[in-house]
């Protein structure tokens, strides 16, 4: 799910996968994985699968997506529990900051089984993705970040109901937002995502084109 979204993004986007640096955001990883991992450990260690431990790395998703796309840009993975979209988020907007002119952001979650699913619930398969760049010839709104003290957005959109159970889902505030587009007055509310610790990262969405305005620490 994390390669189709980031591809749809790209299409999109009008941009060559091949081009872009990236940034793989997932809370947990390959759950089941993980969990079948420690089962076999526990039981039959000597039954490790290599297949299976080669997919259980968090960064497997980043690695098949270079592979496949021929890419040579940077990727990098990250985890940060209920702040990793967030987290993701920030650091895709400091790889902007930093020179990048664009940068293509994919955030999945897939379903938790086992003891490990008991501890860290995750329910379905969710995955999404964006392109932010500097500027461009594509269409669609202006992100204006602010990273601050505070409490996240309530999960109240459609698509965020439809996956509240979900890893992944306090993503999906934004991406109602996106769907939402700006209001009348030409700018929407901002949505205040969970960055950890008692910090939102607020995301203003501005009429224009395709652009990544500011960030605000």
């Amino acid at each position: 799910v994390a390669l189709e979204a980031g591809l749809a993004a790209c299409t999109a986007a009008g941009r060559d996968p091949a081009t872009l640096p990236s940034v793989f955001v997932s809370t947990h990883g390959d759950l089941a994985i993980t969990d079948y991992m420690c089962s076999t450990l526990a039981s039959q260690p000597r039954s490790l699968s290599p297949t299976r431990f080669h997919n259980s790395v968090h960064n497997a998703a980043a690695g098949y997506w270079t592979i496949g796309t021929g890419a040579m840009q940077a990727a990098t993975a990250i985890s940060a529990m209920d702040a990793s979209f967030a987290q993701g988020l920030l650091e895709a907007l400091v790889l902007l900051a930093g020179g990048e002119e664009a940068v293509l952001l994919v955030a999945y979650d897939a379903g938790a089984s086992g003891p490990l699913g008991e501890q860290a619930p995750s329910v379905g398969l969710l995955g999404g993705a964006l392109v932010l760049s500097e500027g461009g010839p594509e269409t669609g709104p202006v992100l204006q970040a602010t990273l601050a003290d505070g409490d996240p957005s309530p999960a109240d959109g459609p698509l965020a109901l439809h996956a509240a159970g979900n890893a992944m889902a306090p993503m999906l505030p934004l991406f109602d937002a996106l769907a939402r587009g700006t209001t009348a007055s030409g700018q929407a509310a901002p949505v205040r995502l969970d960055a950890g610790a008692g910090r939102v990262l607020s995301i203003a969405l501005l009429p224009g084109a395709a652009a990544m305005e500011s960030v605000d620490a």
